[in-house]
């Protein structure tokens, strides 16, 4: 459960802020869980409705979302760093 609530967050923010950047709409999704996780909406519900009422393991799963996706978030932000400087290398050589 953790790993697809963990899918629906980033595809909401995917959504949210690179709607107008996200060529092909139709990949994110419901449908994208759906095929995925190899689940329906009643199961998805079923498990959500499951979870909500033992609040501290759905605060559990919670607190372990935000942790898988801090560490996301510094990957990316390793990678992006690691690409700008490959960039101004790059620059720098051009220029020689």
């Amino acid at each position: 459960m953790e790993l697809i609530m963990q899918d629906i967050i980033l595809i909401r923010v995917i959504e949210k802020n690179y709607n107008n950047l996200v060529e092909y709409k139709n990949w994110l999704g419901d449908k994208y869980i759906y095929e995925k996780y190899k689940v329906d909406s009643i199961q998805l519900l079923e498990s959500e409705k499951y979870y909500a009422k033992s609040p501290k393991r759905y605060l559990k799963i919670h607190e372990d979302i935000y942790k898988n996706l801090e560490k996301l978030i510094d990957s990316i932000d390793v990678l992006s760093k690691e690409q700008i400087r490959k960039a101004k290398e790059l620059e720098l050589k051009n220029r020689d």
